[in-house]
């Protein structure tokens, strides 16, 4: 009797400890402070110490664009080395004309576009705003399309959390490999069945796309019919450090997560943005659209945890992982690097993220943070019930033992 009841108590107490996690993800505004508590107790496939003396000097791991700090010991610091590197294709299509467009009121850009290319193109809209006045790639959001035939896409820019405020330039790159694109329309909209709000129709003949659009690392092959461009290669003069380790083997079918302990001291003011690279056995190339970026706070030591599984491309077997903690001058420090497995309480969490982020997308977040709050409450009361019900457990035992 008494085995089966501290058996109980023991489950019961794990449930309870499980929903106060879960509670603390919907509610704490740090995420990445909640998924390090929710993945204290995950079992790590593959864990590389850089803080482990002579670890990098005897690791697989290798920097690019990057030299070695060596008057720091205690984990690996690199600074950033300017370099005139090919950068492989970029093709981009820019928006020069004033734009002063009001984000609340547009949400999506539909695009009607083919990418001509034997890679799988990858898609993005950047966007600037008139409080960060420039391109970068925490405000973009991609998508990954069909080679060869025309794709009929539409972006939902509130995806990205910096789609706010007033919307001052727009930037499409129909794809980051080599080939030739047509485009045939963007448009902007705030519901998909609604009128475009702006309507760009490169298939008019008299709509001459030049007076308000630049092309970049790429050449207009044609403008009749759909505007057509060939990408071109570019030579970049600037700054992209990288760590890459190229010799791993993990199975990542059950891997969600990367953490990366790190901190990045870039030379010009503003938040770094850290991102993921991966490889696999059946795609062994590094590429954009098999990465996840995250921006955070300079100059100080932050634990990073990338979920993977946002990633379609992420299964099979793990064959190479990058992290270019900051794409800028500046000195970078890594303390750690983890592929964490994935577990119930952090499935759960991450439903629990989801739920969030579409509540703050909601025009009615007041009246839907009001009705998160009621289940909150419920499931306080229901922890403490279980709390409650543990004591009585307790003191049955206690009476029975004596």
């Amino acid at each position: 009797m008494t085995e089966k009841s501290d058996e109980r108590i023991e489950k019961l107490e794990k449930r309870v400890a499980e929903l106060e996690k879960m509670l603390k993800l919907l509610t704490s505004p740090d995420e990445n402070a909640v998924m390090a508590e929710l993945l204290s107790e995950a079992s790590r496939l593959a864990v590389f110490d850089f803080t482990v003396p002579s670890y990098f000097e005897t690791s697989n791991w290798q920097l690019g664009a990057a030299v070695k700090a060596d008057d720091v010991t205690d984990k690996l610091a690199f600074r950033a080395e300017q370099t005139r590197f090919p950068h492989g294709y970029d093709p981009m299509i820019i928006y020069d004309a004033p734009l002063h467009l009001d984000a609340a009121n547009a949400r999506y850009i539909h695009i009607c576009f083919e990418a001509n290319t034997s890679h799988f193109p990858y898609a993005k809209i950047y966007f600037k705003t008139a409080e960060q006045d420039f391109y970068s790639e925490d405000k973009c959001v991609g998508m990954l399309c069909t080679a060869n035939t025309m794709n009929d896409v539409c972006f939902d820019m509130r995806q990205n959390p910096r789609w706010n405020g007033i919307i001052t330039g727009l930037r499409f790159d129909p794809m980051e490999c080599s080939g030739t694109a047509e485009l045939e329309k963007i448009a902007i909209m705030n519901d998909t069945d609604a009128v475009p709000l702006m309507m760009f129709d490169f298939t008019q003949s008299e709509y001459n796309y030049s007076e308000e659009w630049s092309l970049h690392h790429a050449e207009a092959v044609s403008s009749t019919g759909t505007l057509k461009i060939a990408a071109v290669p570019r030579l970049v003069e600037g700054f992209d450090p990288r760590l890459e380790n190229n010799s791993i083997c993990v199975d990542i079918n059950n891997a969600a997560y990367v953490r990366l302990r790190c901190k990045g001291i870039p030379e010009k003011p503003g938040n770094p943005c850290a991102q993921i690279y991966f490889k696999t056995k059946e795609d062994d190339v590094y590429s954009q659209n098999k990465s996840i970026g995250m921006s955070y706070k300079s100059g100080t030591t932050v634990d990073l945890y990338f979920d993977m599984t946002k990633n379609s491309k992420w299964h099979g077997t793990l064959t190479g992982l990058r992290a270019d903690v900051m794409e800028s001058a500046g000195t970078m420090e890594v303390e750690r690097i983890e592929v964490i497995a994935n577990t119930a309480p952090v499935a759960m969490g991450g439903f629990f993220k989801s739920l969030r982020q579409l509540l703050r997308m909601s025009a009615d977040w007041e009246d839907l943070l009001d009705d998160v709050q009621c289940h909150t409450d419920e499931l306080d009361c229901r922890i403490d019930d279980l709390e409650s019900r543990i004591d009585d457990l307790q003191c049955s035992i206690e009476d029975s033992e004596a």
